[in-house]
């Protein structure tokens, strides 16, 4: 927008997402999401507050209709998601982490 940003400002609204994606290719997209929420969310969230959590960012990101296909290894000749679905996993696993 043309408007000057501060170095402390930049990571407020910015976040880094990896350009190669590190996904297990077996799993699909919701056991991927429970993987991450399970490892990477703070110890003391339950369980069930886990689970609401990847239901409504697989929904906030058009991800419920692939929740059950697995990602998938095109390095093996495994088929899976799409490029743009593994693009949105890998901002879901993002935003599982509640960024700022």
């Amino acid at each position: 927008n043309g408007w000057p940003i501060e170095r402390s400002q930049m990571s407020l609204v910015s976040a880094y997402v990896e350009q190669e994606d590190q996904f297990i290719g077996v799993l699909t997209v919701k056991e991927t999401l429970i993987f991450h929420a399970t490892l990477r969310m703070d110890k003391d969230i339950p369980m069930e507050t886990r689970m609401r959590k990847v239901e409504a960012i697989m929904e906030k990101l058009c991800l419920k209709s692939c929740e059950n296909t697995i990602i998938g290894n095109p390095r093996t000749g495994m088929k899976g998601i799409s490029g743009g679905q593994k693009k949105r996993l890998s901002v879901a696993v993002e935003l599982l982490m509640d960024p700022p």
